[in-house]
């Protein structure tokens, strides 16, 4: 009998399984099931809730479109920057993808910009006010973009 060995680490989990190549695999599937079961019940955004605005529990924040008033983005990248900096102050979601903040653009009745993806490549490219993340098509808001939103924003008339 040839034993099998399988090490998995997941997120600072580690699971190590010693025996037959059966074992081994059966012990893997329920690992594997289990996992799929925790992710696809943890949702990514919170859902809105009635009348639209979405919120955190407990959370002591402005309604999006009051935020959005308030701010007065002017551009398509200051949308999306906004947009992130919102979901990560206030909704707790650090890493968003333009399925995550396209909603946010109907929410607030703004424009929606014609590629979504090249504002957010825009903002991080040349302003810096986006991070690279591991995965394609996910940002995470800087230190930049968090300063654009909350000291540069809303813009100051100009002097005479």
């Amino acid at each position: 009998m040839t034993a099998t060995r399988l090490a998995i680490g997941i997120g600072g989990i580690n699971i190590e399984v010693e025996g037959e190549e059966e074992f081994a695999r059966e012990v893997f599937d329920f690992f594997k099931e289990k996992l799929a079961e925790r992710v696809s019940a943890t949702p990514l955004t919170p859902a809105p809730t009635e009348g639209g605005a979405r919120e955190v529990e407990g959370a002591d924040h402005p309604p999006l479109r009051e935020f959005y008033a308030e701010k007065g983005p002017r551009t398509d990248i200051e949308r999306v920057t906004l947009f992130a900096y919102y979901k990560s102050k206030f909704e707790g979601i650090h890493q968003v993808s333009e399925n995550d903040l396209l909603p946010m653009f109907d929410e607030t009745q703004a424009r929606r910009p014609p590629r979504i993806r090249t504002a957010l490549n825009n903002a991080r490219g040349t302003h810096g006010w986006f991070e690279r993340v591991s995965r394609p098509g996910v940002y995470r808001i800087s230190s930049a973009g968090k300063n654009l939103v909350e000291h540069d924003l809303p813009h100051q008339a100009s002097g005479p």
